[in-house]
């Protein structure tokens, strides 16, 4: 665009900060800040929003944060997108006070407000904050839960470990849970190893639909962490004959400018002898750690 001589406006750079988030193409953003700040577009609201969230997502919280304390005029979007960035990187404590800034400076907090604030609750442990900005929503700011608020609380509780809790929670639901929230406990069955609730779960699913590759897999791990291999194995050979293939995972890394791909079991890469020896070395570390590596995924 800019080689045609076409000058990108507001419009086109809020459509490009978030792809640079989504891939957490740093270099990219960082040039696309760079091209705002010279184009005179540093005062748009909605920019500075991309900005931080972009940021955030790279890695770059502390930039995150510079961007909106510089910021002259706020939106309630600026205070949701930066207590968000503290939930994405474990930072509860700092969620849970900006928040209260937030309210200082007479800024009302929205159904979103909370869906960020307890999803940033639930990624750095905090179940007492959770459980009491949940119930001030309802009963302070008179906020009706949407499935997404009781799917933030269900991973509230399961990554704690209150897995009869988060059932009964689910159970006391004013509507049908829908499979999301399901998974979400279903996912916590996996992390603390949990079969038989975890079966019960995935039937739940199975009648709700529409199934989903992650469910049976998840089911599948959950009996191979506890030994129960036919089980798993059970689980496998129905995925396979519905049909639900799983793509494989993929990650990526920029170095020096330059993106590097993986896909997992791929060995492509020109350096995968290496990668896969220091993954060998880091495995040896962190075993003498009491870390378990789980070759059930």
């Amino acid at each position: 665009m800019q080689n045609s001589s076409l000058k990108p406006d507001v419009a086109i750079m809020v459509g490009v900060l978030p792809a640079c988030s989504h891939l957490a193409a740093l270099r990219y953003g960082s040039c696309s800040h760079s091209y705002v700040i010279t184009s005179g577009l540093s005062s748009d609201v909605s920019i500075n929003n991309a900005l931080i969230d972009m940021y955030a997502k790279c890695g770059k919280l502390e930039t995150s944060r510079i961007i909106f304390d510089g910021m002259k005029k706020r939106d309630l979007v600026s205070w949701n997108v930066m207590i968000s960035g503290y939930g994405i990187h474990g930072m509860g404590a700092d969620a849970i006070k900006l928040f209260a800034s937030m309210q200082c400076e007479g800024v009302t907090p929205d159904d979103i407000s909370f869906i960020c604030l307890l999803s940033a609750c639930s990624h750095s442990g905090l179940i007492t904050e959770g459980k009491h900005w949940y119930e001030s929503m309802t009963q302070v700011y008179n906020i009706v839960p949407r499935m997404e608020h009781y799917i933030c609380i269900v991973d509230l509780l399961g990554r704690a470990g209150l897995l009869a809790e988060a059932f009964d929670f689910i159970c006391k639901m004013p509507f049908e849970p829908d499979v999301h929230v399901w998974g979400a406990l279903l996912g916590a069955c996996r992390v603390h190893t949990k079969p038989e609730l975890g079966r019960e779960v995935a039937r739940i699913i199975q009648r709700l639909g529409p199934e989903d590759t992650g469910n049976f897999v998840l089911m599948s791990n959950i009996y191979s962490s506890v030994g129960r291999y036919h089980e798993a194995a059970q689980v496998r050979l129905v995925q396979k004959e519905k049909g639900f293939n799983k793509s494989p995972g993929c990650s990526w890394v920029e170095i020096h400018g330059k993106l590097h791909a993986f896909v997992g079991g791929d060995k492509s890469h020109p350096e995968s002898s290496e990668i896969y020896r220091r993954l060998v070395d880091l495995f040896v570390e962190i075993r003498k750690l009491g870390y378990r590596v789980d070759t059930s995924l």
